[in-house]
């Protein structure tokens, strides 16, 4: 009995393990279907900017890209402090702002003890994107994305909303 009660925690210990990284591949492709889209359109706008004789934005557009990927990649970590995931947004959203030709305007908001806090890597560009994308997109005024992080209770507690008309 003893021996299937073993047998039967290591089968156990197996399934979690086996689920954790399909999980784990899953996330993976979910970036990696990401990025190729956003780097393309990032490149295009600072080979504009530069043909356009825009060297100071293309600077800053290169500088927040690559702190975007620097988070991105994060030495192959999921788990990041909320610190980091903002940044990445903040990076993400500063390019977008240059490429839709200041369209809408943003503001990150966190409260101080959330910062070093776990989060989820790439957890709110998804989700800022959509703001943008189904949000604004069909806005006559000028759009305003605003990301606030706080914590409630036990939680930590982040949102992502715009003054758009929806979809």
């Amino acid at each position: 009995i003893q021996n299937m009660a073993t047998q039967i925690r290591r089968l156990m210990d197996d399934i979690v393990a086996e689920h954790e990284s399909k999980r784990k591949n899953e996330f993976d492709v979910l970036q990696s279907q990401i990025n190729p889209h956003f780097l393309y359109n990032t490149l295009d706008i600072i080979v504009w900017m530069i043909e356009n004789e825009k060297q100071a934005d293309a600077v800053k557009v290169v500088t927040a890209l690559a702190r975007f990927f620097r988070i991105s990649l994060s030495r192959g970590k999921s788990i990041i402090p909320v610190r980091d995931e903002l940044e990445h947004v903040r990076n993400y959203l500063m390019i977008q702002h240059m490429r839709f030709k200041n369209r809408f305007t943003y503001e990150i908001e966190a409260d101080e003890d959330v910062m070093e806090l776990a989060s989820v890597k790439l957890i709110l560009q998804p989700l800022v994107e959509n703001s943008m994308l189904h949000g604004l997109k069909e806005c006559i005024s000028d759009g305003e994305i605003r990301v606030r992080a706080r914590r409630v209770g036990a939680d930590v507690v982040i949102t992502v909303t715009d003054n758009g008309c929806g979809f």
